[in-house]
């Protein structure tokens, strides 16, 4: 069975903190990873980057968490649970979704919110292109040379 999406860890980490204990990220980790029963298999995935696969997944958790005000740092990879946080567990017990995050996203923080255009029949204008640049391969220079990946 593979790791859960890191959407799933984010009741289980909201969970966890119930207690108003501020936890480091490390803390988290296992104890969410047992909250879940994650299996030694799924603990020991590795992302292609050699990154444990888990510990990724809650830590996207936890941050997406933070940027919508559920979670608290206090101190650097030190964390701690928000009334927004106790809130959002409330209405989504069984599970929170990143469209739910959007729906309290922070005014004006929209890094992770698709971006919608004000009105869709305006499309932008668009600088002209000569020939060459249109048959230039990505990451080639105006002479078609690619970079020495070396």
């Amino acid at each position: 069975m593979s790791v859960p999406p890191w959407d799933q860890f984010m009741a289980p980490v909201l969970r966890l903190l119930l207690d108003g204990q501020v936890r480091n990220r490390r803390e988290c980790h296992g104890l969410v990873a047992d909250a879940m029963g994650l299996t030694e298999e799924q603990r020991t995935e590795l992302l292609n980057s050699g990154h444990v696969k888990y510990r990724n997944r809650i830590g996207w958790a936890m941050s997406y968490l933070t940027r919508v005000g559920a979670l608290d740092r206090p101190t650097r990879g030190n964390y701690s649970i928000t009334n927004v946080g106790r809130q959002l567990l409330a209405q989504h017990p069984d599970g929170i979704t990143e469209s739910d995050l959007r729906l309290i996203a922070r005014q004006g923080d929209e890094w992770w919110v698709p971006k919608r255009a004000e009105d869709p029949a305006v499309t932008p204008e668009l600088p002209e292109l000569s020939g060459l640049d249109r048959a230039r391969p990505y990451g080639a220079d105006r002479a078609g040379h690619r970079p020495n990946p070396c």
